[in-house]
């Protein structure tokens, strides 16, 4: 399975794994919430792990006996999150749903984490990702998703800034990548799971300024660096920084949905 996500240059692999506060505080929220309120778990597989920040607050929060999986499609990523988030319960993949990670055939897993990851597949790709967790899971288990419903406006905007000034990338999520909600759901229904629970959970973050909003924007999304038009950038320090040159992105359709495996 190919991913909208393909491997680039180190430095971006370092610059996220540097700059990624804004993903792993939603990510951190999600994952304390719904192991408060749905009960311990010890084996996990995190599916678009990134360079491992997350996976590893997972594995500490879970704990030693604990069995947990991070999976990503960028090898340098990996290689980040391998050298920088060892840990004894921890293990990293170079992979995707279809790939062969520890335990990919067989109902092994309590829980599938996913944070800010669908948005980054097609539609096939996310049958595979949706009938991937449910085959590993066992009967109980759960599926836990983080996603987007579309993309905000400071967000396109910033990407088409960066995209027309000559800077080559490899992919970015597209219009017909963003799934809302209430479909996600059927998918999951279709596949045989059981909705638990599906909310609305808007995020927002602060970028000291625009150089910071920028950069982030170019370790997530793999745009290598290029001179950046003066004018283009005044129009949007215009349209989006705030009084004191801080940037304010923020996401009103952030959803999260935890699915059950029957028992």
């Amino acid at each position: 399975m190919s991913s909208a996500l393909s491997p680039g240059p180190n430095k971006l692999a370092a610059n996220y794994s540097q700059l990624n506060e804004y993903q792993m505080i939603m990510g951190k929220d999600f994952f304390s919430s719904l192991n408060k309120e749905h009960g311990g778990c010890l084996r996990v597989l995190d599916m678009g792990c990134g360079t491992g920040e997350l996976t590893a607050f997972i594995a500490d929060t879970v704990g030693d006996n604990s069995d947990v999986v991070g999976v990503d499609p960028i090898s340098d990523r990996i290689n980040i999150a391998f050298n920088k988030n060892y840990r004894e319960n921890l293990t990293f993949i170079h992979g995707d749903s279809s790939s062969r990670f520890p335990h990919y055939n067989e109902a092994y897993y309590d829980l599938h984490f996913s944070n800010l990851v669908i948005q980054w597949l097609n539609s096939r790709e996310k049958e595979i990702f949706i009938n991937t967790a449910f085959r590993i899971l066992k009967a109980g288990g759960r599926l836990a998703v983080h996603s987007l419903e579309e993309q905000s406006e400071i967000l396109a905007t910033a990407l088409d800034l960066l995209l027309n000034d000559g800077i080559t990338k490899s992919k970015q999520p597209v219009a017909e990548y963003f799934v809302n909600r209430a479909e996600f759901e059927k998918m999951l229904k279709r596949a045989g799971f059981d909705i638990i629970s599906s909310e609305n959970k808007p995020a927002s973050y602060k970028f000291e300024n625009l150089d910071h909003f920028l950069n982030w924007i170019r370790a997530t999304y793999y745009i290598s660096e290029s001179k950046l038009c003066g004018r283009k950038m005044e129009e949007f320090l215009q349209k989006f920084a705030n009084h004191d040159g801080t940037v304010t992105i923020s996401e009103p359709s952030v959803y999260q949905i935890i699915a059950m495996k029957p028992q």
